[in-house]
């Protein structure tokens, strides 16, 4: 699920940013690559359908190692901003 500025607010003060979040596969499909290939698709979609975006903010549960490690596995870079959730840290 893409936010705008009111779900990108706790992670940046950049009001050009869009927040994602909520992203997963189900389980019957993890591990074919498919988060892999979807987020490496998700700037031109972005830059199609949301083109003044400037950032794209990932909130992902900390302890969600696996999700991080496929984020950065595309390019994604983990700067240390955590924020308290209903399920903890992300």
């Amino acid at each position: 699920m893409l936010h705008g500025w009111n779900g990108v607010k706790p992670y940046s003060q950049n009001r050009r940013a869009l927040l994602l979040r909520a992203f997963s596969v189900n389980a019957d499909f993890q591990g074919k690559g498919i988060a892999s290939k979807a987020l490496c698709v998700l700037d031109a979609f972005i830059n199609v359908h949301f083109p003044a975006t400037t950032e794209v903010i990932l909130a992902v549960n900390h302890k969600n190692t696996i999700a991080q490690h496929v984020y950065e596995k595309v390019g994604y870079i983990d700067y240390g901003t955590r924020v308290m959730g209903k399920y903890g840290a992300s």
